[in-house]
């Protein structure tokens, strides 16, 4: 009796879904909401996104895309405030801060997409929340290496929240093309968001 008590007032497991793109979200939903263990929160910006993650303290997992658009209506298509935040967190000398956080990614300005998703794992570090971060690497795999190689000439540990998930120190389970650990990312196909949640379910077992 108190087994069966036990289980239905267990609490379901919180997960927050980032994707500005219908279709993959459409694909997610299928996927998400038949789990009867779970609740689950989308946005489709950094500002939804950052507004659910800063007000909620129960979030148990994070599914993020990685370019999505920020939400503010006035802005600079760079990646300066990701490249600012994170340089600053280090204490890298100012000349550099500002020679990287100045260098822009052309190629998204007519999206209006930056790599948002990594401001995203910078949250989820913080609030040491379980994350995987899915990109599309056949849409975006131009950018990509762009984004490595701001990362990687310019601060060598400025992803320092992706990085420990690579080297495995903390958050192990990352999915997309980055070029450290490269996966066949279709977010249109409902077993690549199963494969994601189970990356998450164990992430959580881990940290119990």
């Amino acid at each position: 009796m108190t087994t069966q008590t036990n289980t239905q007032n267990e609490r379901k497991l919180e997960l927050l879904v980032v994707d500005d793109n219908p279709q993959y979200l459409q694909v997610a939903k299928l996927v998400l909401e038949r789990q009867s263990d779970l609740e689950v929160l989308y946005a489709t910006n950094y500002q939804e996104a950052s507004s659910i993650l800063n007000k909620s303290r129960s979030i148990d997992g994070i599914l993020t895309d990685l370019f999505f658009p920020d939400g503010e209506k006035d802005r600079e298509l760079y990646t300066k405030s990701i490249l600012m935040g994170a340089a600053e967190e280090l204490g890298v000398n100012s000349n550099k801060q500002s020679r990287c956080a100045n260098k822009p990614i052309p190629t998204l300005s007519e999206l209006d997409e930056d790599p948002n998703g990594l401001r995203i794992l910078d949250i989820a570090i913080n609030k040491k929340i379980p994350y995987i971060l899915l990109s599309q690497g056949d849409r975006h795999e131009g950018n990509l290496s762009t984004i490595r190689y701001l990362i990687e000439e310019d601060i060598p540990q400025q992803m320092y929240s992706t990085r420990k998930s690579y080297s495995g120190e903390e958050l192990k389970h990352v999915i997309g093309n980055l070029g450290i650990t490269i996966e066949g990312v279709d977010k249109s196909k409902p077993e690549t968001w199963e494969r994601a949640l189970d990356g998450i379910k164990k992430l959580n077992e881990e940290k119990k």
